[in-house]
């Protein structure tokens, strides 16, 4: 919960498995055969509904930090609450905490309800004398040098006093707790992890305690063959079917996921624009499929600007079908899509959104490993920098070294390893 990704569909008998996440998750964690509990409300969707949210939008540059702090205050006692009272109920042998959690609930589990807890992350996020995590700033070259060690404990004591400090002290104030980032910083170095990443793409730091931080790969969703039937009978399942039908040249996928929402309706449409063209000027490379919003899709295919003959607009598809189609994937550098992408042997662009979050880091990764290209910034994204970007990653080198990686990712399977890990080594 606490705004990881939401989880995959594993479960381990006899073991009763509570989730403790989002209400908008709610019915994926029950169709799994899981229990499900309120965290309270998810990040994405306070920013975008609450008033609290919109203030943080609304806000002008002098009023940007206090609206972000008021914003951040409800949502962390909406956490810590609605999480304290979740696992005073459920009373579980272990507790697993995502990233946003391990800073509300570590002390709490700890100190207060004395519940043993790991931690889990998609990302290599466990700092060590050697390796600063690369959330905030930096790629995959900066998270292994001494600056970035320095950056990191800065970023996030800054991070801790802004956002969590003011907060923290008066919700566990009444539990008897004196909490502070130093206090907090001891949780996330003492307390067991799995992370869910592949070191094809970021290589397993060397002074990671061997037994208390476990990389098992990708933790990424699948898609049942009923899924995939379902989808195929709706019209972006119909329009793909018949895109692929006519495969005489390579396929690229364009999609930034919800990164895409966060762009204004004039953004979207300078930025689609610029897609569009690209595929003009690539139009003997390759064949596009491109996923955004209904909307924008629906105005663009009026227009007279979208050529129809090579691409295609799409608004949803369930990537572990249609990954394996392609040759290129375009993407913001989220880690499940830009794990998706190599385990398919797709080569990968990686067009970063947000410069605060593990994008930039995939991004770098990708680029060190040669597996594709670090693109512009999403909303920086121009025809000419795209079509360099795919004409770049058909290349031949690429490709060889796309098919490698995508052979040492498909040994892994981080759902399924990363329960093994909990239950056999965390749960004792």
């Amino acid at each position: 919960g606490g705004g990881d990704p939401q989880p995959p569909r594993h479960s381990v008998p006899p073991h009763e498995v509570h989730i403790v996440t989002h209400p908008n998750a709610s019915s994926r964690v029950l169709e799994a055969g899981l229990q499900f509990a309120d965290i309270g409300s998810d990040f994405v969707s306070a920013l975008a509904d609450s008033e609290l949210g919109r203030a943080v939008s609304d806000a002008g540059v002098f009023g940007k930090m206090s609206a972000t702090k008021a914003f951040f205050a409800a949502l962390i006692e909406d956490w810590f609450e609605s999480g304290q009272r979740a696992l005073k109920s459920i009373e579980p042998d272990l507790c697993v905490l995502g990233t946003f959690p391990m800073n509300i609930h570590s002390v709490l589990c700890s100190q207060v309800l004395k519940i043993p807890y790991c931690q889990i992350h998609l990302v290599p996020i466990v700092a060590t004398s050697e390796h600063a995590p690369p959330v905030g700033y930096g790629d995959g070259q900066t998270s292994f040098n001494f600056m970035a060690r320095i950056k990191w404990n800065l970023f996030f004591k800054i991070g801790y006093k802004l956002l969590y400090a003011s907060t923290l002290s008066r919700l566990y104030k009444p539990l008897g707790v004196s909490i502070s980032h130093s206090k907090v910083m001891t949780e996330w170095a003492g307390a067991p992890a799995v992370l869910g990443y592949s070191t094809t793409l970021s290589p397993r730091p060397s002074d990671y305690d061997e037994t208390k931080v476990k990389i098992v790969g990708a933790i990424l969703e699948g898609h049942s063959d009923e899924d995939v039937a379902r989808f195929l009978e709706t019209e972006d399942g119909r329009r793909i079917a018949e895109h692929l039908g006519a495969a005489s040249k390579p396929f690229v996928y364009v999609g930034f996921g919800s990164m895409w929402d966060m762009l204004t309706k004039r953004e979207k449409q300078r930025v689609l624009g610029e897609i569009i063209e690209s595929t003009k000027v690539l139009k003997d490379v390759g064949r596009f499929i491109i996923q955004i919003d209904e909307e924008s899709a629906d105005e663009a295919r009026k227009s007279n600007t979208f050529d129809s003959s090579d691409s295609i607009l799409i608004s949803k598809a369930p990537h572990s079908w249609l990954f394996p189609k392609m040759d290129v994937v375009v993407c913001h550098g989220g880690s499940g899509t830009t794990h998706r992408a190599i385990l398919h042997c797709c080569a990968t662009v990686v067009c970063p959104c947000k410069a605060d979050s593990d994008q930039p880091f995939w991004a770098g990764c990708v680029e060190r490993a040669k597996l594709g290209v670090r693109g512009p910034n999403m909303r920086n994204l121009s025809a000419a920098r795209l079509a360099e970007c795919v004409r770049q990653s058909l290349s031949p080198s690429v490709k060889a070294a796309v098919k490698t990686a995508s052979e040492e990712m498909k040994k892994q399977d981080g759902a399924r390893d990363g329960a093994k890990v909990i239950l056999r080594d965390f749960s004792q």
